[in-house]
């Protein structure tokens, strides 16, 4: 039978954030001593961290101006965690959000048909950087760009 206890995180909203040698301590109990010290899941490092977060306001401030819809690209979990996020976001506090996480080539290219694409943006996100349906959808939009006369400016998309 399994030693490992529940994994309660109900302190990790406390005040002044958590321990992170705390955490770790935590997670490493809850899940029986499985975990070898070097292999310790990289959220539990993310926590602490803080550097990016003026570089990913910049790069949101840039995805917002003049956008009228910005498409978000990406399979599984690199969709979900942006649509939770998204739906914090105030109604009408920016452009059109529309996540495209199917790799339906029919529905990809009805989105990019009927979209303005001086006004549109696109982001992809992946955690591997190497996902085949996200790097298809990228390849494809930039190809559309290229096409409809932005090529010059494509790195704004």
């Amino acid at each position: 039978m399994n030693s490992a206890r529940p994994f309660t995180v109900s302190y990790l909203g406390a005040p002044g954030g958590a321990n992170l040698e705390h955490v770790r301590s935590e997670a490493q109990a809850a899940l029986g001593g499985i975990l070898k010290p070097e292999s310790m899941l990289e959220l539990f490092s993310n926590v602490a961290r803080r550097d990016d977060i003026a570089a990913a306001h910049n790069i949101a401030r840039n995805l917002r101006e003049d956008t009228g819809v910005l498409y978000v690209f990406g399979i599984g979990g690199s969709s979900l965690g942006g649509q939770a996020l998204a739906q914090f976001a105030p109604p009408e506090s920016g452009p059109r959000i529309v996540f495209l996480d199917n790799p339906d080539p029919q529905g990809f290219a009805r989105a990019l048909a009927t979209s303005d694409l001086r006004s549109t943006r696109f982001l992809a996100i992946s955690k591997s950087g190497g996902t085949a349906e996200t790097l298809a959808q990228v390849l494809t939009a930039s190809d559309a760009i290229k096409r409809a006369g932005e090529g010059k400016n494509l790195k704004r998309h």
